[in-house]
């Protein structure tokens, strides 16, 4: 008899503040301050968000089933079920210009607000040093850190570690270069609001707050569809909303002198929601608009009066790799570990028997049936199609209900099927090792994930 067996078990500082400190520094003898070139800040949520961004990656804390085990080496050792994990999920990107021996300074926050974070990395590691060259801690900013670029084009992923060497926060540091018709807008304080534009009778163009999405800022309304603006559709008015504060530094950032409020820019990109919104051919003048609800009768409220441009739509992946310049590839890899291996132990011993149920069939088109008297009936005969495998219910004997069974796959020849036996001593052992790339290929997010089993079963079977 030869028998295959699978198991299966079922993440401001204030200006003035930071000013007075470096001031202090300097006179006390300290380090001199530092130029930067660029200054920065990632929302990396509270202690509360870190943590639960950590435990998602790390061993499962759900009940094993019986007999089974499960373990994780890193470089042969063994990892504990809290062990610390060198990465977490992205808290977002920052957009620098690719230039050699360019410094830059980010600094951690909770909120959008601006709350300084609490946490202080230890450490930084640095995914792509050949696009950051290092990362250091900020005494200007203990939470933060300061960056030296390397000029190439490309992005690197910055993860912040603690002392224990739990990861705090991770962010991409997109190194890359704007075209001259883009107007980058790096000041998260500049709240965009795409809408869809309806004329109305007693106010001209207005912006149906139902059909809009402010993005950051709260929900969008029912009626918003993102793939009216992502598409180029221009059956559908749009307008890009900005409040009055908002308005007033983008018209800064613009370069705008008096009253002047044309644009001349063919896309303006907004690093922190990470969006290119493309304008129309041509200057695009800014007007006031009102953002309006409707009542029942059909009747414009306005919520507000904001400051708007027309816009065209908003940019594929294709077209943000004509306005920012990826340099073609980027690469980098948030995932890989070196020499990390998971080890998943079933194992059955005499004074601790199991009981295989049969509870199913899986036939070789991967379907299964449940295992009736009519198809056990239908599959001995041979009446339907040939049998993959044969579904078991492994259980320990006189095991409670709640007690958590394993499913396993058996193939091999049997002859007649058994609808139950039982396992005396079985052992088997996966051993799964898993390395990970994540890439950049023209703008396209591309995942790899590179898997290596070796398993190894054996034990004894009775009738």
């Amino acid at each position: 008899m030869t028998t295959t067996m699978t198991t299966t078990t079922t993440t401001r500082w204030s200006a003035l503040l930071a000013l007075t400190l470096t001031a202090l520094l300097s006179a006390c003898g300290g380090p001199a301050p530092v130029d930067y070139s660029t200054q920065k800040r990632v929302v990396v949520g509270t202690a509360e968000h870190m943590q639960a961004r950590r435990d998602s990656t790390r061993l499962s804390s759900k009940t094993a089933a019986t007999g089974v085990s499960h373990s994780r080496h890193r470089s042969n050792l063994l990892q504990a079920a809290d062990a610390p994990h060198p990465f977490t999920r992205s808290s977002g990107m920052v957009f620098l210009h690719a230039k050699p021996n360019a410094l830059a300074q980010v600094a951690f926050h909770e909120d959008a607000a601006g709350t300084v974070s609490s946490e202080v990395p230890s450490r930084f590691a640095i995914s792509d040093a050949s696009v950051v060259a290092r990362a250091e801690a900020d005494p200007s900013h203990p939470n933060g850190v300061s960056l030296t670029l390397t000029g190439k084009k490309g992005n690197s992923y910055i993860t912040a570690l603690n002392e224990r060497g739990d990861a705090l926060s991770k962010f991409m540091v997109l190194a890359a270069v704007p075209r001259g018709d883009v107007l980058v807008v790096s000041d998260p304080d500049i709240h965009p609001v795409l809408c869809g534009v309806v004329n109305n009778t007693d106010y001209g163009p207005v912006c149906d707050l139902n059909n809009a999405s402010p993005f950051d800022q709260g929900n969008n309304g029912a009626g918003f569809d993102i793939n009216n603006f992502v598409k180029t559709d221009t059956r559908t008015q749009k307008a890009m909303l900005f409040d009055r504060a908002g308005y007033a530094k983008l018209k800064q950032l613009n370069g705008h002198i008096y009253n002047n409020n044309l644009f001349k820019q063919r896309a303006i990109y907004f690093e922190a929601i990470d969006t290119l919104v493309v304008l129309n051919d041509g200057e695009t003048k800014a007007t006031d608009m009102a953002a309006v609800n409707f009542d029942i009768s059909g009747k414009a409220i306005p919520a507000q009066w904001m400051t708007a441009l027309t816009i065209h739509h908003v940019a594929t992946q294709e077209e943000f790799n004509d306005y920012i310049d990826y340099g073609n590839q980027l690469s980098a890899s948030p995932l890989r570990h070196a020499d990390q291996t998971d080890t998943v132990v079933h194992e059955v011993t005499p004074d601790s028997p199991l009981s295989a149920t049969l509870v199913g069939v899986q036939l070789s088109d991967g379907s299964e049936l449940p295992a009736s008297a009519s198809n056990v009936q239908q599959v001995m005969l041979g009446a339907t199609a040939p049998v993959k495998a044969r579904i078991y219910r492994l259980q320990r004997s006189g095991a409670l209900t709640g007690d958590s069974p394993v499913k396993c796959y058996i193939t091999g020849q049997f002859g007649l099927i058994e609808p139950k036996f039982s396992l005396k001593s079985f052992k088997s052992k996966v051993t799964t090792s898993v390395g990970g790339d994540f890439n950049w290929n023209r703008g396209k997010p591309e995942l790899g994930v590179k898997m290596q089993p070796l398993v190894d079963i054996g034990g004894q079977v009775e009738a």
